[in-house]
C-alpha cells in the first residue's frame, strides 16, 4: 500500500507520508530494511530533489538513516544519493522558506552521516570545504545535534583540512557557532555540544593574532 503511494500519480502529501513510513523501517530495522528496498529505494533517491520541500526533507532524512543504520546493505544507495544531496545544499533557493530550509538541513545532515558512518565510500576530504559553506543549521534541532557534534569532533581531533590552509576556515567556523547559539537550535539537552563549542572558541581567543584576524572577517 505505502509503495503505491510513492507513484507519480500521487500527491506530494502522499509521497511524504509514504517516505516517512519507509524512513521508520530504516530507523528501526537497520540493515534488515534491505528486504524492502525494491518498494522504496528508487523513489526515495529520486525524491531527494523533488520540487516540494516536505518531500525532499523526508527523502533526505531516509538517506541519513541509510548511512547511519543501513550498513553495507545500503552502500551503493549512499554513493548514489550523495551527489543529489549536494545538489540540494548547493541550490541558491535552499533557504528561501522554513520548509526549504528544513529540507536542506536534512540533506546536509545526511551528508554528515555519510561522512561519519560511511567514510569508506564517501570522499570526506572533498566534502568538508563544502560542509563549512553549507552550514549553519538553525531550524532542525534533531539534525543540528548530529551535525554540530561531528563538526566539533573534526575540530578537536585536528582533522586534516577542517581548519583550512593557514586556519582560513576559523572565521567561518566562529560565524557558524554564533548562528547556532543565536538560533537556539541546540537546546538544554545538548549542553555537551554547546560546551565543546565554547571550549573551541576559548582556544581560538588564546591566540590574539588569530582571534583578531577572525574578528576582521566576521560580519556583524
Amino acid at each position: 500500500f505505502f509503495s503505491v503511494m510513492l507513484g507519480p500519480d500521487r500527491t506530494p502529501s502522499e509521497h511524504q507520508w509514504s517516505l516517512c513510513v519507509f524512513d521508520d523501517i530504516l530507523e528501526f530495522t537497520g540493515q534488515n530494511a534491505v528486504a524492502y528496498q525494491e518498494y522504496f529505494l528508487r523513489p526515495l533517491l529520486a525524491f531527494i530533489t523533488d520540487e516540494h520541500p516536505e518531500v525532499r526533507q523526508a527523502a533526505a532524512y531516509g538517506c541519513g538513516l541509510m548511512a547511519q543504520t543501513g550498513g553495507k546493505a545500503f552502500e551503493q544507495a549512499c554513493i548514489d544519493a550523495l551527489p543529489r544531496l549536494c545538489q540540494v545544499c548547493d541550490d541558491s533557493a535552499c533557504r528561501e522558506t522554513i520548509a526549504s530550509t528544513n529540507a536542506m538541513e536534512n540533506a546536509l545532515s545526511a551528508i554528515v552521516k555519510m561522512c561519519q558512518y560511511r567514510s569508506d565510500v564517501t570522499p570526506v576530504p572533498e566534502i568538508l570545504p563544502r560542509l563549512i559553506q553549507w552550514l549553519p543549521i538553525t531550524e532542525d534541532a534533531e539534525e543540528a545535534e548530529h551535525v554540530y557534534a561531528y563538526l566539533c569532533q573534526l575540530i578537536t581531533s585536528d582533522y586534516p583540512g577542517i581548519l583550512g590552509e593557514g586556519n582560513s576556515n576559523l572565521p567561518r567556523i566562529l560565524s557558524i557557532f554564533g548562528d547556532a547559539f543565536h538560533s537556539g537550535v541546540l537546546d538544554a539537552e545538548e549542553k555537551g555540544i554547546r560546551e565543546t563549542m565554547k571550549v573551541i572558541i576559548n582556544q581560538i581567543q588564546k591566540s590574539n593574532e588569530v582571534w583578531s584576524a577572525c574578528l576582521l572577517h566576521l560580519t556583524e
